[in-house]
Protein backbone atom coordinates (compact mmCIF):
# COMPACT_ATOMS: atom_id res chain seq x y z
CA UNK A 1 0.00 0.00 0.00
CA UNK A 2 1.15 3.13 -0.82
CA UNK A 3 0.90 6.56 1.12
CA UNK A 4 0.18 10.36 -0.65
CA UNK A 5 -1.29 13.40 -0.35
CA UNK A 6 -3.11 15.25 -3.04
CA UNK A 7 -3.19 19.03 -2.29
CA UNK A 8 -4.31 22.22 -2.90
CA UNK A 9 -2.11 25.32 -2.70
CA UNK A 10 -3.18 28.95 -2.65
CA UNK A 11 -0.65 32.13 -2.80
CA UNK A 12 -1.21 35.61 -2.77
CA UNK A 13 0.38 36.67 -6.19
CA UNK A 14 -1.31 33.75 -8.04
CA UNK A 15 -4.81 35.88 -7.04
CA UNK A 16 -7.95 33.06 -8.23
CA UNK A 17 -5.64 30.48 -9.27
CA UNK A 18 -4.69 27.05 -6.48
CA UNK A 19 -1.92 24.69 -7.37
CA UNK A 20 -3.56 21.07 -6.98
CA UNK A 21 -0.85 18.50 -6.69
CA UNK A 22 0.32 14.86 -5.08
CA UNK A 23 3.34 13.67 -3.60
CA UNK A 24 4.36 10.24 -2.07
CA UNK A 25 5.60 11.96 0.90
CA UNK A 26 4.37 11.71 4.53
CA UNK A 27 3.89 15.12 4.89
CA UNK A 28 2.89 17.91 3.16
CA UNK A 29 5.71 20.28 5.01
CA UNK A 30 7.91 19.02 3.18
CA UNK A 31 6.37 20.06 -0.63
CA UNK A 32 5.63 23.58 0.62
CA UNK A 33 9.53 24.14 1.99
CA UNK A 34 10.59 22.62 -1.97
CA UNK A 35 8.00 24.95 -3.36
CA UNK A 36 8.63 27.95 -1.20
CA UNK A 37 12.03 28.15 -2.23
CA UNK A 38 13.92 31.41 -2.45
CA UNK A 39 14.55 30.90 -6.02
CA UNK A 40 10.45 30.72 -6.94
CA UNK A 41 7.15 32.95 -6.51
CA UNK A 42 8.03 35.91 -4.29
CA UNK A 43 5.00 35.51 -1.88
CA UNK A 44 4.69 31.74 -0.17
CA UNK A 45 2.53 29.31 -0.94
CA UNK A 46 -0.34 28.48 1.49
CA UNK A 47 -2.16 25.13 2.06
CA UNK A 48 -6.05 25.17 1.55
CA UNK A 49 -6.67 21.26 1.73
CA UNK A 50 -4.91 17.69 1.66
CA UNK A 51 -6.36 14.55 0.95
CA UNK A 52 -4.89 11.36 2.54
CA UNK A 53 -4.17 8.57 -0.35
CA UNK A 54 -3.70 5.07 -0.13
CA UNK A 55 -3.28 2.77 -2.84
CA UNK A 56 -3.19 -1.10 -2.81
CA UNK A 57 -1.43 -2.15 -5.84
CA UNK A 58 -2.57 -6.18 -6.76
Amino acid sequence: MEIGFVYILTNPCLDGWVKIGMTERDDIESRLRELNSPTNIPLSYRCYATYLLKTVCL
